[in-house]
């Protein structure tokens, strides 16, 4: 059930690396319920959790020179971004005459994409091995906390490819046309939404598209996180939401009764009257019990109590 939570996390991630301020765990109508709701889960809760400040700050020179060697760029590849804060580089300057192009934001982000590294058929694409080993690579070179990072295993997928004769369909070649992997980040032990470096490689190891979203924290405080009474009792004063995306199978206001059978904390952006913080919630596994019929979905709420 903890990997079904954590399977949410990784879709999240993988949408919303360069636009991490949309992700809102209310995201879904409010959850009221009006029949018995118990605790079954076995997953422990932390005591406390860490709150952090987001900062927009200029990228060392450091980062910004090793992403231009990852994409073979240099000075005289600088064009004028129409996006605000960023620098960006392409192999030729024209907006549709490019085969490469590299951006680095002062948001925490990088994006390098090369068109010619996808070609079909494809040879040279590495084994997950290889393709992790680069991966981590990468990450270090773009500035990552490897003391933040996610353990093993990473999560990891492959394309493959057949081409065909085109007078009698007979089969010409096939393998392997890119592989895949995502690293993510947590922050002891609690995955950060949005965050991850995620890395498609194709023809001679080449980088397809190279996705690193790492937005810099700067410590603010530790704050008490609800116990499974005071979590139980959030639920019950309909202080919580349901997700939407990914949506729940279907319609579960109709239930006979909840029960809780898994808690995992997250951690989300938030922005409100000037302050930008990176402040866990909760994401509770719910199982509605639909007239004899198991029906699971996934509740967020607020974790942080102050006291």
């Amino acid at each position: 059930m903890r990997r079904f939570l954590l399977f949410l996390v990784l879709v999240i991630g993988l949408n919303a690396w360069n636009d991490a301020e949309a992700i809102d765990f209310r995201d879904g109508p409010p959850f009221r319920p009006t029949v018995p709701v118990t605790w079954a889960a076995s997953s422990p809760i932390p005591q406390t959790l860490p709150v952090y400040q987001v900062l927009t700050t200029r990228l060392p020179q450091s980062l910004i020179s090793n992403a231009m060697t990852i994409g073979s760029f240099k000075s005289i590849n600088l064009v004028k971004s129409k996006e605000k804060g960023v620098m960006e580089f392409r192999d030729k300057p024209g907006d549709n005459e490019w085969t490469r192009f590299l951006k680095v934001s002062d948001a925490g982000w990088v994006k390098y994409y090369d068109k010619s590294a996808s070609q079909v058929p494809a040879h040279g694409v590495p084994t997950f091995e290889e393709a992790e080993k680069q991966a981590l690579r990468y990450f270090v070179l773009l500035g990552g906390d490897t003391n933040q990072l996610a353990p093993k295993p990473w999560p990891h997928n492959e394309s493959t490819f057949e081409t065909h004769n085109p007078s009698d369909g007979r089969l010409m070649a096939k393998g392997v046309s890119r592989r895949w992997v995502c690293l993510f980040r947590q922050i002891e032990g609690i995955p950060i939404t949005g965050d991850s470096l995620s890395v498609d490689f194709g023809c001679d190891a080449k980088p397809i598209m190279l996705e690193m979203h790492w937005r810099p924290l700067k410590f603010i405080k530790r704050v008490e996180i609800p116990t499974k009474g005071e979590i139980l009792a959030i639920v019950k004063s309909g202080k919580a939401w349901i997700q939407m995306f990914p949506p729940p199978p279907e319609d579960i206001t109709s239930a006979k009764s909840y029960k809780i059978k898994n808690f995992v904390a997250l951690y989300a952006q938030e922005s409100s009257e000037g302050e930008n913080l990176m402040k866990p919630y909760g994401s509770l596994l719910v199982e509605a019990d639909m007239s004899g019929r198991p029906v699971n979905a996934v509740i967020n709420f607020q974790i942080v109590t102050e006291k």
